[in-house]
């Protein structure tokens, strides 16, 4: 299902020169998912900031 929903979101994307995917490096699995349908590392950092602590959700 996965690989089916990327391909139609790249096919309504056309036009748009680039998709970037943010993944934790630790899933494995998705890494290798997106790998085998072209995705490629990237030297791009991501920066984040917390504005809430997890505790007050």
């Amino acid at each position: 299902i996965a690989n089916a929903l990327l391909n139609r979101l790249e096919l309504i994307a056309r036009g748009c020169p680039k998709i970037q995917i943010m993944v934790r490096d630790d899933n494995d699995v998705v890494l290798g998912m997106y790998e085998r349908l072209g995705y490629e590392h990237s030297d791009a950092l991501s920066l984040g900031k917390r504005l809430i602590e997890d505790e007050e959700y």
